[in-house]
C-alpha cells in the first residue's frame, strides 16, 4: 500500500513517477537529485511518517486517501495546491 502512496503523491505533485529502487537512489545520495525533488520525497516521507504512528498509536488502519489527504493539506498550507491545479 505505501508503494502506491509514493507513486500517486509523485504523480500529485506532478513529478516524473519513480519506482522505489529510483526514489531510494536519491534518498540515500546515490543518484545526483534536485533540491526541489528531495523536497518533495521529505514531504511524502512526513505523509508516511505520520501515517504509520496514527495506525500504531490510535490503532487506525492505513489507507491511501487518508494519506492523501494529508498531503493535499501539506501542499495547500505550502501554497503549493494551486501551482498544481494552473497546469492541469
Amino acid at each position: 500500500m505505501k508503494a502506491s502512496l509514493w507513486s500517486a503523491a509523485q504523480y500529485i505533485m506532478g513529478m516524473e513517477v519513480k519506482q522505489q529502487c529510483g526514489v531510494w537512489a536519491s534518498l540515500t545520495y546515490r543518484r545526483p537529485t534536485a533540491q526541489t525533488i528531495l523536497e518533495a520525497y521529505g514531504k511524502i516521507l512526513l505523509i508516511v511518517w505520520r501515517m504509520h504512528w496514527q495506525c500504531i498509536y490510535k490503532n487506525y488502519p492505513w489507507h491511501n486517501n487518508h494519506a492523501l489527504a494529508i498531503l493535499y493539506k501539506i501542499l495547500w498550507q505550502a501554497g503549493m495546491l494551486e501551482q498544481q491545479s494552473d497546469r492541469e
